[in-house]
C-alpha cells in the first residue's frame, strides 16, 4: 500500500536511519524462519544475564531502590516469555516435537549464559 508522495520503500531507510542513532541497538531482519528462531533464542540468551547483572531488586535496601529495580526486571522476565514464545512458534503446523527441541535449545542457551554470569559475580568461583 503506497504512502504518501514517495510510496512504500522509503519509510523502513529513514526508520534505519533514525535507529542507527541509538547505541548498541542491534537490528535484524531474518531471511526465514529458522534464522529468525536463531535471532530469537539468542535475545533471550543474553536477556537473563543482563537482567540479572542489571536489576538486581533483591540487594537493594531500600523500598524505593527495590521498586525501581523490580520494574524493569519484572519488564524483562515478560519480555524473555515473550521471545521463548516467538521462538516456539511453528506457524500452525504440529510442535510437539519441534516445540520440544526449540524448548530444550532454548533453555540450554539461557542456563549456559546464566550460569556463566553467575560466574562472574563477586565472591563466587
Amino acid at each position: 500500500m503506497p504512502v504518501g508522495f514517495y510510496g512504500t520503500s522509503h519509510h523502513a531507510v529513514e526508520d534505519l536511519g533514525i535507529m542507527r542513532t541509538i547505541a548498541d541497538l542491534t537490528v535484524v531482519c531474518a531471511t526465514d524462519a529458522d534464522h529468525l528462531r536463531g535471532v530469537l533464542r539468542a535475545s533471550a540468551g543474553s536477556l537473563v544475564p543482563t537482567t540479572l547483572a542489571g536489576h538486581r531488586f533483591w540487594e537493594a535496601d531500600d523500598r524505593s531502590q527495590r521498586d525501581a529495580q523490580l520494574t524493569p526486571f519484572t519488564k524483562n522476565a515478560a519480555m524473555l516469555g515473550g521471545l521463548l514464545a516467538a521462538a516456539l512458534d511453528t506457524g500452525g503446523r504440529p510442535s510437539v516435537w519441534s516445540g520440544r527441541r526449540v524448548a530444550g535449545q532454548a533453555a540450554h542457551s539461557v542456563a549456559d549464559t546464566t550460569s556463566a554470569a553467575y560466574r562472574t559475580l563477586p565472591g563466587v568461583s
